[in-house]
């Protein structure tokens, strides 16, 4: 019988946790750290099903939610619904986990997203970013795919590895910020230890150290004096890169497609712009870099030097 109760009670924290009434740290007061690890991952289950497309969570989510509005339940039957509640969450993320250990997480124009891994590393991503890792085998292999830009915030342990199409980075424990796109890799350091392999060759970089390579050239170096990636808080940095590039990211965080037929946009380009002003930020590059710029629709950017 006293079991029976503690049961139910653990079943109760639980769905408020998955409701979000309660913390993690309340929830783990009340069951076992093997539990905690479980239903941690059984939550990260839901959050992938509650995707575009996927609304078999959210009509039951919101099902549950018109039932108790309409007609309030007597105390006795709470803690019951709550239960089943809880249940049916689980069946759902459960089924999820066993039909797919793959993890994808994405970012759209303009949108930065952060997210906590499984050993509680932090991750931020950029706008137009997308960042993947295998879950179940999460504890021997700290490994993630990246497709864009993201700084890392990586807790102590095993190694934990960034794999990208132009590179992979190697780390124990540190903060990082590591771009990938096109051709272009970026990887810099700001605390701790960080190995970068690139075309067969390895290099170590400490914190304010910097390593990139463009086009296929061979990797360079550089040093920065921020604390962090200036992206975080708003503000794209450039120094000596290809407009290209520049481009690229405009249309990232504000959704532009640009016409470059008539510029050289291969000339390097060293300056900043921010997130929250189209036409400052334009104004800002392109001034820099003497292009005049018109529009032939809502999103089309015709680019043409200065007469």
């Amino acid at each position: 019988m006293e079991k029976s109760h503690l049961n139910n009670e653990q079943e109760v924290y639980l769905a408020k946790w998955m409701a979000g009434e309660i913390s993690d740290a309340e929830l783990a007061e009340h069951i076992s750290e093997e539990d905690f690890t479980f239903y941690k991952k059984l939550r990260l289950g839901t959050e992938l099903l509650r995707t575009p497309g996927t609304d078999t969570f959210s009509a039951i989510q919101e099902k549950i939610t018109s039932q108790q509005k309409a007609k309030p339940l007597p105390r006795k039957y709470i803690r019951w619904t709550m239960a089943a509640a809880a249940s049916l969450v689980m069946l759902f993320a459960g089924y999820w986990y066993v039909m797919n250990g793959d993890t994808t997480i994405s970012t759209t124009f303009s949108e930065q997203k952060t997210i906590a891994l499984l050993d509680n590393s932090e991750v931020i991503l950029n706008a137009k970013t997308q960042l993947s890792y295998e879950e179940r085998s999460w504890e021997n292999n700290r490994e993630v795919h990246l497709d864009g830009e993201a700084y890392f915030k990586v807790e102590k342990g095993s190694t934990f590895s960034v794999i990208t199409e132009n590179g992979s980075v190697q780390v124990l424990g540190t903060q990082f910020n590591v771009k990938t796109t096109l051709d272009y890799f970026e990887v810099t350091c700001y605390e701790g230890m960080v190995e970068v392999r690139n075309g067969g060759k390895a290099k170590v970089l400490l914190p304010g150290m910097t390593v990139r390579r463009i086009n296929g050239h061979p990797l360079e170096d550089g040093r920065s004096s921020q604390e962090q990636p200036s992206w975080i808080h708003g503000e794209s940095s450039f120094k000596s890169v290809p407009l290209t590039y520049v481009l690229a990211e405009l249309e990232n965080q504000y959704s532009l497609t640009f016409d470059t037929k008539a510029i050289d946009d291969s000339a390097r380009f060293t300056g900043s712009f921010g997130h929250d002003n189209k036409e400052v930020a334009l104004s800002t590059v392109f001034n820099a870099m003497r292009i005049e710029y018109s529009y032939n629709d809502q999103k089309v950017v015709v680019l043409r030097p200065y007469e």
